[in-house]
């Protein structure tokens, strides 16, 4: 019966990666061979277990590539003039160098932001490996194109942390930072508030608050 199921993908991907057809690789799994290893089969790592994998994480990828054309097709951005002084002026007074990772993903947002449709991106990275860092140079390039900025954490003392943060590594650019929890008073919540409504504050740090 396996002859009868069609085969979702082209023959290049099919030779590039080795994978076998995906009736046979059905057939396979279902009802294998007598020579298949018993032990090989119920770990599920055969050729066809493999080709059966590649095709959840292929589709789920095809599905997410037409999802963001989607998006990047009824949707209009901005188009951010992406290589300012002002970024490249605060990745100088840093007082270490970027990881190659780093440079990598911040070209690639530099990219996303100079074309007028929207980026969605998700940056992903163990603890301490500079994402924050990375963050923020998509946050500077709002701001050097006359715009404001939010970050924001899911707790207070991680918005608190960053904020710190983000004052250290702003305090020499001439920037208003301000935090925005709901743990400060209620004047002063307002204030706050107030300063980011008149556009006073060019990066705005908090939590949920924040919206």
């Amino acid at each position: 019966w396996s002859e009868y199921i069609p085969e979702v993908l082209p023959q290049e991907i099919l030779d590039r990666h080795r994978l076998p057809r995906l009736g046979p690789a059905l057939q396979q799994v279902h009802f294998p061979d007598r020579t298949e290893q018993l032990e090989v089969l119920n770990r599920g790592v055969t050729e066809f277990h493999h080709r059966l994998v590649f095709d959840d994480f292929f589709l789920l990828q095809l599905g997410l590539a037409y999802k963001r054309r989607e998006v990047e097709e009824e949707k209009e951005g901005i188009a951010f003039a992406a290589h300012g002084k002002g970024v490249d002026r605060f990745l100088r007074q840093l007082p270490f160098g970027l990881t190659g990772a780093q440079r990598r993903v911040i070209e690639e947002i530099r990219e996303d932001m100079g074309r007028p449709r929207p980026m969605n991106r998700l940056v992903q990275g163990d603890v301490g490996c500079g994402k924050t860092l990375v963050a923020l140079v998509g946050l500077l390039i709002a701001i050097e194109n006359g715009y404001q900025g939010v970050f924001m954490a899911p707790t207070e003392i991680l918005a608190e942390q960053h904020y710190l943060t983000v004052m250290r590594l702003f305090s020499e650019l001439g920037l208003n930072v301000s935090l925005l929890t709901r743990g400060l008073g209620k004047k002063e919540r307002v204030a706050v508030g107030r300063q980011i409504e008149i556009g006073e504050v060019h990066l705005a740090v908090g939590t949920h608050a924040l919206i």
